[in-house]
């Protein structure tokens, strides 16, 4: 018996026409394992979106104090604010430095060392900047793609510390 034979985009021709797109659905998180990205998948801001101090200190701006030390401190005329470890940081401060120094001489305070900026802070982006893409579309969704996306929006919309009450 003889027959001819037809290539695969011949037999599928007809098939792949009659396909159409799904239209995308927007799904929770925690439903969407197994599902395909119809776009995507970004962060919608910096993570974390401020300053974090990764150890408890005085929050202040490196610059500020920038080549103090015990022989020169660094002078402020307002007491910088001490913040715990996960706590953000005051706007304008990028740098933590230890309690012991910092010291009050009436109305002043001394600042004893100078510090990089960053030191024992998470800066704004330092985990995922504005838009990174966590996964492109078309990807599967799977528990890790959600955990991310999951994390990345519960870091977004999430109260700091003392906001918790």
């Amino acid at each position: 018996m003889r027959g001819s034979l037809s290539t695969v985009d011949a037999l599928l021709s007809p098939i792949l026409a009659q396909l159409r797109a799904v239209d995308a659905t927007l799904v929770p998180t925690r439903e969407a394992n197994g599902m395909w990205l119809a776009a995507d998948l970004v962060t919608p801001d910096a993570v974390p979106m401020h300053a974090i101090a990764l150890r408890p200190g005085f929050a202040v701006a490196s610059l500020d104090i920038a080549g103090a030390s015990m022989h020169a401190p660094a002078l402020l005329m307002s007491e910088p604010r001490h913040v715990a470890a996960g706590e953000p940081l005051p706007k304008g401060c990028d740098a933590i430095i230890d309690s012991d120094a910092v010291s009050r001489t009436g109305a002043v305070w001394e600042i004893a060392e100078s510090v990089e900026p960053g030191m024992h802070v998470r800066l704004p982006g330092h985990d995922l900047a504005r838009g990174a893409i966590i996964a492109s579309a078309g990807s599967r969704i799977t528990p890790d793609i959600a955990l991310a996306a999951e994390l990345a929006c519960l870091l977004y919309t999430s109260p700091s510390p003392r906001d918790r009450g």
